[in-house]
Parts: C-alpha cells; sequence; structure tokens
C-alpha cells in the first residue's frame, strides 16, 4: 500500500491506526493466527504448479484491502502525490456522471449489491478457519498416497525380491532330484516387507 502511494510505511500505519473503524467499515481486514495461516495455505496451494515461488516469510499479520478501502486510504493521505491524483479522479469522475444516470432503473440497486459484496469479505475469515483443516487433512492424505505410488514404481528392493532356495528335509526332495522335476525340489522363499 505504501509503496503504490508512494509513502512511508509509517504514514500507511499512521492512517489505519487513527481510522481503523471507517477503514474497516470500507472492507478493510486483518488476518491473524489460524485465518492467517489458512489464508496462506489457500494461497499457496493455489499457485501455478503446486509449489510456491519462495519460502514464505512469517507473519504475526496480513491486512487485505479491498478497492473501496484504497479510495478511502487516499481520500486521508495528506502528503502523496499519487493520492492526490486518486481524489482528483474522483471528483472529475463525480463531475462528469450525468445526473439522469441516478434515475436510471438499469443502475438501481448496483451500490446495494457492491456494499453487500464487501460486506461478504469480513466472512471470508471463518470461512477459511473452517477450510485450513480440510486443505490440511486432505493434503496429508495426498502425500501419503504420493509416499505410497512411489514404493510401487521403485518396486521392490533387491532383498525384498522372493528367491527360489533348497528346502531340504522335505518330501519328495529326493524324488523331485531324482526325476528332474524343479517344483518338488525348489520352493520360492516367502517375500517379507
Amino acid at each position: 500500500m505504501a509503496r503504490y502511494f508512494a509513502v512511508s510505511t509509517d504514514a500507511v500505519h499512521s492512517i489505519v491506526r487513527r481510522h481503523r473503524e471507517e477503514l474497516q467499515t470500507n472492507g478493510l481486514t486483518t488476518l491473524k493466527g489460524p485465518d492467517l495461516h489458512s489464508f496462506e495455505l489457500v494461497i499457496l496451494t493455489s499457485s501455478k504448479d503446486g509449489a510456491p515461488e519462495s519460502y514464505p516469510q512469517g507473519r504475526a499479520h496480513l491486512r487485505l484491502y479491498t478497492r473501496r478501502t484504497v479510495l478511502n486510504i487516499a481520500m486521508l493521505l495528506r502528503d502523496s502525490e499519487v493520492a492526490r491524483r486518486v481524489r482528483t479522479y474522483l471528483l472529475d469522475a463525480e463531475e462528469s456522471r450525468p445526473a439522469v444516470a441516478v434515475f436510471d432503473p438499469r443502475y438501481d440497486g448496483i451500490d446495494r449489491r457492491v456494499t453487500d459484496l464487501e460486506s461478504a469479505m469480513g466472512e471470508v475469515g471463518p470461512v477459511l478457519r473452517e477450510l485450513g483443516p480440510v486443505l490440511t487433512r486432505m493434503s496429508h492424505r495426498l502425500e501419503a498416497m504420493d509416499r505410497r505410488l512411489d514404493a510401487t514404481n521403485r518396486g521392490p528392493r533387491r532383498d525384498e525380491r522372493p528367491s527360489l532356495r533348497r528346502h531340504p528335509g522335505r518330501r519328495g526332495d529326493q524324488a523331485g532330484a531324482a526325476t528332474g522335476s524343479p517344483s518338488a525340489a525348489w520352493q520360492p522363499a516367502a517375500l517379507t516387507l
């Protein structure tokens, strides 16, 4: 956020600290503890090929900003050229908007739906908290299946392969040797895993 507005992180932290209630009303969400862990787990498992690009760095919390929150911060920042341009853009857009559009039935309810959508973002934390353990169990099961599949593809190790060995003292050893029948004289050893 600070990089976008070309200000120090302290400036953004100060805005959030002073106007937290207003920003939360406009969609600011802070993930901590299990919510953060679940969010990171979902993000890491949904990357392009399933592997993160880099090892995730530990953090105590993560702030998620909606578009409305970003615009709200732009209105509250004083010493940012980017924030000033955003405010100018918003004022210009308001000024150039035709007054008839307010009464146009096509736009009826859009503001309400956008507000409902943004308020639903507040429900992300509990959903991720419920989803986290399920994804963890699935991950463990997939890893176990992977190990079993690898073991199956490798086949038995040399010391695990069945071998033929002579079992002296069994009935028919003499007869099998005399007749040349290998079935009587040689028995496969038991396969041990």
